[in-house]
C-alpha cells in the first residue's frame, strides 16, 4: 500500500494476500500458489472490492476445491485487457471443480453474491467455469 494512500500495487497485494490466506489456512505445505500479476496501481475505489473479490475467490477455492486433506495448485493472474482501462483477474485451481450444475447467477452463496455486486461496482463481469483438465476457474474482467 502506497504510504500516501494514493495507489495500491494489485501485483504485490494479491502475492501477499494469496500467502496470508493459505497460511492462516494452514494449507501451505499441500497447497501451491502461483501469482502472475502485471504491475496495476489502482485508488482505494478499485482496491478495495478488487481486494474483497480476490480474497473470497480463494478462500472459495481453498473450501470447495481442495476439501479434506487433498493438496493442489492455485494459479492467480492479472493482467490488462486489450481495451485501455481495463484489466482481467483469473484465479484458477486443479481441485474437483465447480458442481456439473452451477450458476454463479442463481447461487445461494453470499460471498459469491457479495463479490458479484463488486464486479458490477467495478463495471465488470464475474464468471467461474469448470477447466477442461480440472479444477476450476473464475474470471473477472473491470474497469480501473
Amino acid at each position: 500500500h502506497d504510504p500516501s494512500g494514493q495507489t495500491v500495487d494489485m501485483a504485490r497485494f494479491l502475492a501477499d494476500t494469496g500467502r496470508d490466506i493459505l497460511d492462516s489456512a494452514g494449507v501451505s505445505g499441500r497447497i501451491r500458489l502461483t501469482v502472475d500479476a502485471d504491475p496495476i496501481h489502482v485508488g482505494p475505489d478499485v482496491s478495495v472490492p478488487l481486494g474483497l473479490i480476490s480474497s473470497e475467490l480463494m478462500a472459495n477455492t481453498l473450501e470447495h476445491g481442495f476439501p479434506g486433506d487433498a493438496g493442489g495448485q492455485i494459479g492467480v493472474t492479472l493482467s490488462q485487457a486489450a481495451e485501455a482501462g481495463r484489466a482481467v483477474l483469473s484465479i484458477r485451481d486443479n481441485g474437483q471443480g465447480l458442481p456439473q450444475d452451477f450458476d454463479i447467477d442463481k447461487t445461494r452463496s453470499l460471498g459469491l453474491s457479495i463479490a458479484r455486486q463488486f464486479a458490477k461496482q467495478l463495471g465488470g463481469t464475474l464468471v467461474m467455469e469448470r477447466r477442461p483438465e480440472g479444477g476450476t476457474e473464475a474470471r473477472l474482467e473491470f474497469s480501473y
